[in-house]
């Protein structure tokens, strides 16, 4: 939920798109929110196995069936996650 609410917020992807993933996730009882701050979830997600020097790939839902990889600074990835909280 937060990759793709902050997808819709930079643009990457449409609000329908966001609205789509929002409902799956309600539909399978899965969260749509988080009690973390951006700077509590930049920490672990640093050592994520995606991780690539000072990069970090994110999946981005550009559309329902249709997720590509995005290349991320690690210098701005607070900034995307609180984008999406």
């Amino acid at each position: 939920a937060i990759i793709a609410k902050a997808s819709f917020q930079k643009g990457l992807c449409s609000k329908e798109t966001y609205n789509d993933v929002i409902a799956i996730l309600r539909k399978f009882d899965l969260p749509t929110s988080c009690e973390y701050s951006a700077m509590q979830l930049v920490g672990p997600a640093l050592s994520d196995k995606k991780r690539a020097g000072k990069s970090l790939n994110l999946v981005i839902p550009y559309e329902i069936g249709k997720s590509e990889l995005l290349q991320i600074d690690i210098n701005e990835l607070q900034d995307f996650i609180e984008a999406g909280i």
